[in-house]
């Protein structure tokens, strides 16, 4: 393996590498680390390293030569190469390459995940130094990047990709190519801010399930960048649920087997501890998480996009609505205790409500992440269970905020702001008028009355109940993302 040159006269040191394989290692890895790459080109290592690469060798022998030899010994089809492989080709000659690939059954290392996207994708300003290397029209990339999701939506379907952690990476990996990982989610936040332009395409969302297991993956490298990959994920997937509703997309019945995919591979393909480590640590993203499955239900109840018609059977159908309906929480089978009085029927029931019955359905859900809790819920404590020793003590009312001791319940039971000896009472009748809301034949359309039942009882103003709750339960939530997200991090094994 040669050694990554340091040096800024990167072409002379790669152009005496011969074989395919070392060449396109070592010209991305120094891609990464030449000084003098262009800055404003941000997250673009394709760009990067083809502008690195532009008059190396000839164009097409090199093309050539990197074609027939990855094709008959089946090297690792790795980041260089497809800079290689896919420079200025139309769409039909990439095709068949693609094609090729397939037949002999290459594979594909977890750095090219982002140079698949980008290079379909990705634009530059016209005055960029590696326009030059993708200029692509509009067409061009589009047509592109279908073939390249597609493409990409297999390979991650398989199990060829290496697992990563911290105490085997470098040995697993040639050098420079750990610091490619490490950049990957950066890269894939980055392509799904963009994605859509790619929404028509039914495979962009296969990819984005794919690249959600590849975070996983890395996770042991790259905690925190995940996270925010998730995020804009989410972001995105509850813009394409309301694109499909409101007849933006073209065939709107098209994703959502995609969607169906997506969101399997959220709660099924990702390591235990990635929930405990992400999810499990901040209560506003449960919620934001849980929104897009709402608007996912939302979607299938709909007479026009739901049913058989959007699965393409009756019985996948079935199996997506039980799937959504046992969920209530993405993280619900990830927890050491799962509330008994969640109420699943709840997630498909409000499915059909106003909006004033979406907002309180997901108050309900902010109060009920609170009882997964692992630390006290006062401010300025934030004691866990690791720290006290015991378990702790919930509220013998509401059964939902803990405390670590009983000084830490007085606190909290004479807070200035939220008094609990107040909100206790209010959270249990809410709590209540939700339970009696979906008794009998699942309806929700009497959940606003009663709870204006509530409201008028406690002498409150319309739409104060709800504010009070909202602004209680989001503190608590941010107590608890604060002080738990260190102690969860703790957590997390390693990927072998």
């Amino acid at each position: 393996m040669p050694v990554i040159p340091k040096s800024r006269r990167i072409e002379q040191d790669l152009d005496s590498i011969t074989d395919p394989e070392d060449y396109a290692i070592a010209f991305f890895a120094a891609s990464v680390k030449d000084p003098d790459r262009p800055k404003h080109c941000g997250q673009c290592l394709l760009g990067c390293a083809m502008q690195i690469t532009l008059g190396l060798k000839e164009e097409h022998k090199a093309l050539h030569s990197l074609d027939n030899r990855l094709l008959s010994k089946r090297q690792a089809f790795c980041s260089g190469s497809i800079c290689f492989l896919t420079k200025e080709r139309t769409s039909q000659q990439l095709s068949e390459l693609l094609r090729r690939l397939d037949t002999c059954n290459c594979e594909i290392t977890t750095d090219t995940i982002a140079m698949y996207h980008v290079h379909g994708s990705h634009t530059h300003d016209e005055h960029s130094p590696c326009s030059k290397a993708c200029n692509h029209s509009s067409n061009q990339a589009m047509s592109l990047a279908h073939l390249l999701f597609d493409r990409l939506a297999g390979i991650l379907r398989s199990s060829s990709l290496p697992k990563v952690s911290k105490r085997a990476s470098h040995k697993r990996w040639p050098n420079g190519i750990n610091d490619i990982i490490v950049d990957t989610p950066q890269i894939l936040i980055d392509s799904v801010r963009q994605w859509n332009l790619l929404l028509p395409c039914p495979s962009a969302l296969n990819f984005l399930a794919g690249a959600l297991c590849i975070c996983g993956r890395i996770l042991a490298v790259t905690l925190t960048r995940s996270d925010t990959f998730l995020k804009h994920l989410i972001i995105s997937v509850r813009s394409l649920c309301k694109r499909v509703r409101k007849r933006q997309v073209e065939n709107a019945t098209l994703p959502l087997p995609s969607l169906y995919n997506f969101f399997e591979a959220m709660t099924k393909q990702c390591p235990s501890h990635y929930y405990m480590g992400v999810w499990a640590s901040n209560g506003g993203f449960q919620v934001e998480a849980l929104r897009m499955f709402f608007d996912m239900i939302k979607l299938c109840r709909h007479p026009e996009f739901g049913g058989a018609h959007a699965f393409g059977t009756q019985e996948r159908c079935d199996n997506a609505m039980a799937f959504f309906a046992s969920l209530g929480s993405p993280v619900a089978y990830q927890m050491d205790h799962v509330p008994e009085d969640l109420e699943p029927k709840l997630w498909v029931a409000s499915g059909m409500g106003d909006e004033r019955d979406e907002r309180l359905m997901w108050i309900m859900c902010e109060i009920k992440f609170l009882r997964r809790d692992t630390a006290c819920c006062v401010p300025r404590c934030g004691k866990t269970f690791q720290e006290v020793g015991t378990g702790f003590k919930r509220c013998s009312g509401c059964r939902i905020v803990p405390y670590c001791s009983p000084k830490c319940q007085t606190k909290d039971w004479n807070d200035p702001v939220f008094p609990h000896k107040k909100t206790c009472v209010l959270v249990q009748r809410f709590l209540d008028a939700g339970k009696v809301s979906i008794t009998g034949d699942g309806s929700s359309t009497n959940w606003v009355a009663l709870v204006d039942k509530v409201a008028k009882s406690e002498l409150m103003k319309d739409g104060e109940l709800l504010e009070y709750l909202v602004s209680w339960s989001k503190t608590k939530n941010e107590i608890r993302s604060k002080d738990v997200h260190v102690q969860a991090m703790k957590r997390i094994v390693n990927v072998d």
